[in-house]
């Protein structure tokens, strides 16, 4: 069984998000997982989100919630994500986009 770190890596590259030119060149890089551990990919609409009181929702809140629900298969923590993120946001309609992905290795 693979230990558990809680230990977040940020993943970043150079150049343009994938997507916005479609004659955009990009590096390649790699990742092992091991069994149970996550990837999860999110856009910045997620931590930029704002309350009706203008306090953004953060990587913190965002991580905060990874950790609580891991032991979760993936989709039910991308349910809790978005949930808590819509909660958060209160009656406001969303400013950014919101793209979030999660995968959990069996």
């Amino acid at each position: 069984m693979a230990q558990r770190t809680d230990r977040f890596e940020e993943l970043a590259g150079k150049g343009l998000p994938l997507g916005v030119n479609a004659a955009g060149v990009y590096s390649e890089s790699g990742r092992s997982l091991d069994n149970g551990r996550l990837l999860v990919i999110g856009t910045d609409g997620i931590w930029e989100t704002r309350n009706p009181a203008g306090e953004m929702f953060g990587k913190e809140r965002f991580r905060a919630l990874i950790r609580t629900h891991a032991h979760f298969p993936a989709d039910a923590i991308l349910q809790a994500i978005i949930a808590a993120v819509d909660e958060f946001r209160g009656p406001q309609s969303t400013e950014d986009d919101i793209t979030l992905i999660v995968v959990k290795v069996a």
